[in-house]
């Protein structure tokens, strides 16, 4: 983790592909991640996390499913709502990305047609 901490800070100098980027490495976290904020799109990056690429599979399969659409711009719609209203994430209690995901896909389950 540290040694691709270093080498995005390398990248992140001027005149580097990341140039501008702001990094943050978090190794007391209960998943260590490097933190990465570039042109506004945040990212977080981890290792060796068999469950967490078990779970993107599961949401990329959701995405291409039928109502793919829908629950990546629902998805969109509410990950921007979380964060313009400065709801906690993870770190603070509150739900990461997956969760809110989980709670959309339930919604859009669960909840009846709305009619056109």
């Amino acid at each position: 983790l540290r040694q691709l901490h270093s080498l995005l800070m390398h990248c992140t100098h001027a005149g580097g592909p990341l140039s501008g980027a702001l990094l943050e490495c978090v190794e007391v976290a209960r998943v260590p991640i490097i933190k990465l904020r570039f042109h506004q799109i945040d990212c977080d990056i981890s290792f060796n996390q068999g469950p967490a690429v078990q779970a993107a599979s599961l949401v990329k399969g959701w995405v291409e499913d039928h109502a793919a659409l829908l629950l990546r711009e629902c998805g969109l719609l509410v990950k921007h709502w979380v964060m313009s209203r400065g709801i906690p994430g993870p770190t603070c209690g509150g739900l990461a990305s997956y969760g809110w995901v989980l709670l959309v896909k339930f919604w859009l389950t669960a909840a009846p047609p709305i009619p056109e």
